[in-house]
């Protein structure tokens, strides 16, 4: 086979059951890729069940930072015979890194136990670390990496079989891909669910209760690791809707609260929700999107909760949606969502999907100050009402800052929190309510514009579709023709500026997004009245990737 040097970007895919030791063979690889450099994106493909079954993860590493992962691989690892079903997920000269109990003769075959060491006693066990070494070899990784192939809590016996099983592997591959080291950039390797949790750690996060539901579950993962050291409150609740009500008890007292779910739990939690609003209790909750109805595909991904969230409630109150696009994104969005929560006391939800959640990507290193903490609480000692009709932006205290005494009810209630059925009192807290919408126009965040300065035709995309439309953007230019892209962080209340202004230039408006009812185009005709010329939509529960909008881009243009 040929030898290649300096390619910069390659894919590979790892595939088997689940049991196998997938995760274990993706966390090696990444690490080492990032440990020489390299910027990458992986992905996880896998079906909802603890053994068994056939998932695989996709890798796409560059010496550039990698925005999507690619449809095509370079590499596929075969952990069982399984993977010869998605060889269409390969490029023409891909290589399949097999074992001889699954080799079917293909010609681009390399099998990774041909040769074993004398006595050598091999099972399906020692073929993660096996498959290691192979990918070693092949991209030409420096056989010393072997050496940091070791995990404490394997203990040394396992440590010195497991890197026996990689040297395996290695000795059976032939290099096909040279990788150049480079300047290790501080980087660091997480994936969105993670983000989410630092992100929220950073903004002061205090108090945390959830119910564990697919794909939302390693935020409370990531934080239970933290509850100790950081002097939080990690709860695992018997259902949603205690997770929700308990984290607005810690909220009624002043601590920084967050729940997490999908859109299944967020279902349940539609009554608190409403609670937070009238009550104005400021409070985060995490919704990880996965296809539905009902269990739908509980580890898939999806954009199809955006239209329910913006809508449930009992009454009218206002929101706030932040999709994070990336995971970056995710960090910075979670601490910027606390201090938005506090300062117009109302529920603000992240929106992530299963893509971002359990995607891992290297991203440049955090800085947990860069957002800040803005806490928004009144330190006057008198005058000050709870729900003042007068002043809506009042800033907020809680039992035992001072000696006023704070109410939060469920009910309609007057300036001081007391229920009430009055008419005048009823009609200035909705207005109230409704008024932060209004008030927080100047910070949201308006979409930010790529591509031709002079582009005829724009795409619009939200969340986890931004990054696959980074790439179509790029592309298309790279091929001369002139488009551009809006990308959305903030989704609710819809950010009207530039939107609006690019109508009115009259360009030729394409909305893209993971769902099949255009969730975030429907949402936007109803707050501005633009409405969309095209749409290009992916509903299957897969990652929206640039080579798809690519083609139905083509498509709406071979329509014309």
């Amino acid at each position: 086979m040929k030898n290649e040097v300096n390619e910069v970007k390659k894919t590979v895919i790892l595939s088997g059951a689940a049991g196998l030791g997938l995760n274990t063979l993706a966390y090696f690889f990444e690490t080492t890729l990032k440990q020489k450099g390299y910027h990458l994106l992986s992905y996880k493909n896998y079906m909802s069940r603890i053994r068994g079954g056939f998932n695989f993860t996709t890798v796409t590493f560059s010496d550039e930072p990698v925005n999507m992962i690619e449809e095509k691989a370079d590499v596929l690892i075969a952990l069982d015979q399984n993977a010869y079903g998605i060889l269409d997920h390969l490029k023409p000269d891909a290589t399949i890194l097999t074992y001889e109990r699954f080799k079917q003769g293909h010609s681009n075959e390399m099998v990774i136990d041909s040769v074993l060491p004398q006595g050598a006693a091999i099972d399906k066990k020692s073929f993660p670390m096996m498959a290691l070494g192979a990918l070693f070899k092949i991209f030409g990784i420096d056989e010393s990496s072997i050496d940091r192939v070791e995990m404490k809590k394997w203990g040394e016996s396992t440590n010195q079989n497991n890197k026996n099983a990689v040297r395996i592997g290695y000795t059976n591959t032939t290099n096909k891909y040279t990788l150049e080291s480079y300047k290790d950039e501080r980087t660091m390797r997480l994936n969105g669910n993670q983000a989410v949790a630092l992100g929220a750690m950073s903004a002061g996060l205090r108090f945390f209760s959830a119910y564990p539901m697919a794909p939302s579950t390693g935020i409370m993962m990531t934080l239970s690791k933290f509850e100790e050291k950081n002097k939080m409150i990690v709860e695992q609740v018997e259902d949603e809707i205690a997770g929700i009500i308990a984290a607005l008890g810690a909220s009624s007292n002043g601590v920084r609260s967050m729940t997490a779910t999908s859109g299944g739990g967020f279902s349940l939690m539609v009554e608190g929700l409403g609670f937070a609003g009238v009550a104005e209790l400021p409070i985060v909750i995490a919704n990880v999107q996965r296809p539905g109805p009902a269990t739908g595909l509980p580890t898939r991904t999806e954009q199809g909760d955006l239209e329910f969230i913006s809508r449930a409630s009992q009454g009218e109150f206002p929101r706030i949606i932040l999709a994070p696009t990336t995971i970056e994104a995710c960090f910075y969005e979670s601490q910027r969502a606390f201090n938005l929560a506090d300062k117009y006391q109302l529920p603000v939800v992240i929106l992530t999907d299963q893509f971002l959640a359990d995607s891992n990507a290297t991203i440049p290193k955090v800085n947990p100050f860069k957002v800040g903490v803005q806490r928004h609480i009144n330190t006057d000692i008198e005058g000050y009402k709870r729900y003042d009709f007068d002043k809506v932006l009042n800033g907020r205290k809680f039992p035992g800052l001072d000696d006023t005494l704070i109410m939060n009810d469920s009910h309609v209630h007057d300036e001081h929190g007391h229920m009430t059925e009055d008419i005048e009192a009823t009609i200035k807290l909705k207005h109230r309510l409704m008024s932060k919408l209004d008030l927080m126009v100047d910070d949201l965040h308006e979409p930010t514009y790529i591509g031709d300065t002079d582009a005829k035709e724009v795409f619009i995309g939200w969340g986890s579709t931004v990054p696959a439309l980074i790439d179509t953007v790029k592309s298309l230019n790279d091929q001369g023709k002139k488009v551009g892209a809006l990308l959305f962080t903030d989704v609710f209340p819809v950010p009207q500026k530039t939107l609006i202004k690019m109508k009115a230039e009259e360009k030729t408006l394409i909305n893209v997004e993971q769902n099949y009812n255009n969730q975030f185009g429907k949402l936007i005709l109803a707050e501005t009245g633009v409405k969309f010329d095209k749409s290009i939509n992916k509903y299957d529960g897969r990652p929206l990737t640039a080579e798809y909008i690519i083609r139905e881009y083509e498509v709406i243009h071979h329509d014309k």
